[in-house]
């Protein structure tokens, strides 16, 4: 019980938060994603 109650409310914050990022997207107080600007993580091995 107590599993499918935590996926339940789980499940209920990604819906809500996917409603928030929609409205902002819609009402344009948040730009897209944009893959360009993502940052590149790397390890220190291929610093020299």
């Amino acid at each position: 019980m107590l599993a499918l109650s935590t996926v339940g409310v789980y499940l209920i914050i990604l819906v809500f938060e996917g409603l928030i990022h929609y409205r902002n997207l819609n009402s344009g107080t948040s730009e897209p994603y944009d893959e360009s600007k993502s940052k590149v993580w790397t390890t220190f091995t291929d610093v020299q």
